[in-house]
């Protein structure tokens, strides 16, 4: 799980910078792009012999617990539990960042949305064990 937390969005190595860097929301066309980052890091890590046991744990990495992510729409026990653990995660990281869109969220309002996305994008046993350890620290 570690290795896979690491190299979760290594496929975004392959996507366009424009993208990577863009000022504003993306539109539709370029979301579908994006979303191959799954795949495509899955394919980077399956073409190492030492980090190919993450593989589908990265490319489920995107995946929503109610079965609306990408690039499977997996739901519920079908995601990996470390590809649900690294969204949690990811998504805490994410909204807690400044990024060239928007400003970051302070803890409250990135724990109010986590709550808000659980159980559509994130598991609630997940989240109810990152906020225990969140808590603590």
């Amino acid at each position: 799980m570690e290795i896979a937390a690491r190299f979760h969005d290594i496929g975004k190595a392959a996507m366009p910078h424009a993208l990577l860097t863009k000022p504003s929301r993306l539109t539709p066309g370029e979301m579908a792009i994006m979303r191959r980052h799954a795949d495509v890091g899955a394919t980077i890590l399956n073409a190492t012999a030492t980090l190919i046991s993450a593989a589908p744990i990265v490319q489920a990495s995107h995946e929503w617990f109610a079965g609306g992510g990408y690039p499977f729409r997996l739901a519920g026990e079908a995601i990996p539990l470390a590809s649900r653990i690294i969204a949690v995660a990811d998504a805490y990281d994410a909204m807690t960042q400044d990024r060239v869109y928007r400003v970051r969220f302070d803890t409250n309002d990135a724990i109010a949305e986590l709550l808000r996305c659980t159980p559509t994008q994130f598991d609630p046993a997940v989240v109810d064990a990152f906020l225990s350890v969140l808590s603590r620290h």
